[in-house]
């Protein structure tokens, strides 16, 4: 038995050549998809660049503000020490004592990066840079909270002179030992965020100044002073705590906030 293929209307010489435009064709249509999705996700990753680097500079003027306020606290946390101490079963009348700066460190632009998928289309190097610094910011950000909370502890010395109750000296001293460490702590890693930043190359010299900027502006501010400054007289008026917004109207330094 024979079998007789179907001839093309047009010879098989013409059929291969519109087989083949049809072939070219597909493959033109395929990369000129996968250039638009290559372009799409180029502007994705500079997009999400840019989020990173203004959280950069945002972490970046963190780091130098704790710098600058570093003997502050170390002095104001031997002060209420030393009062502890000195003053047997009772506390004198205590004012307003500063605190050091509760800030959000972490670069919250990482994550959506990463939920994204934007982060996958980054250089490998940029990929391991990006999620170091995400790293140690969190770890900044985690002993900065615990900090707060060694404060929030400490200011329960802040009021009118009273007695101390049973066991109070000894959970006051736990909370201001473990401050100072937290202070040790963040001493370490802020500088390591710092140079991890720098080392991305994702900061341009002007990104690095307006940061040095930021820097001034909140030592001149609130909590500088605060901290830096003389504990302020007591006030039985009100439950006192770090960054109390009655003290503190804008812990950034608005040149509009109230100054006390």
């Amino acid at each position: 038995m024979h079998f007789h293929l179907p001839k093309p209307l047009h010879g098989w010489r013409a059929f291969v050549g519109e087989v083949g435009i049809i072939v070219v064709g597909v493959l033109i249509a395929l990369g000129a998809e996968q250039a638009v999705e290559r372009l799409h996700w180029h502007d994705q990753v500079a997009a999400g660049r840019e989020e990173l680097r203004q959280d950069y500079i945002t972490i970046l003027a963190l780091a130098g503000e704790r710098e600058g306020e570093d003997k502050c606290i170390r002095s104001r946390l031997l002060t209420l020490r030393d009062l502890l101490n000195s003053h047997g079963d009772h506390l004198p009348a205590i004012g307003h004592v500063g605190s050091p700066p509760a800030r959000s460190w972490y670069p919250a632009s990482w994550d959506s990066l990463v939920a994204s998928d934007v982060s996958t289309h980054m250089s490998h190097q940029d990929l391991l840079a990006f999620g170091g610094v995400a790293q140690q910011a969190r770890q900044a950000e985690e002993t900065a909270n615990r900090e707060i909370e060694d404060w929030a502890t400490i200011y329960t010395m802040v009021g009118p002179a009273r007695q101390l109750e049973q066991g109070e000296a000894a959970q006051l001293r736990r909370a201001i030992a473990d401050a100072a460490y937290q202070l040790n702590v963040m001493r370490l890693v802020a500088p390591q965020v710092t140079r991890s930043i720098i080392e991305t190359g994702l900061l341009t010299s002007a990104d690095r100044l307006q940061a040095d900027t930021q820097v001034s502006q909140t030592l001149q501010g609130p909590n500088a002073r605060h901290i830096c400054g003389p504990i302020m007289a007591a006030d039985p008026t009100r439950v006192d705590a770090p960054y109390d917004p009655a003290v503190q109207a804008d812990p950034l330094g608005n040149p509009a906030a109230i100054q006390r």
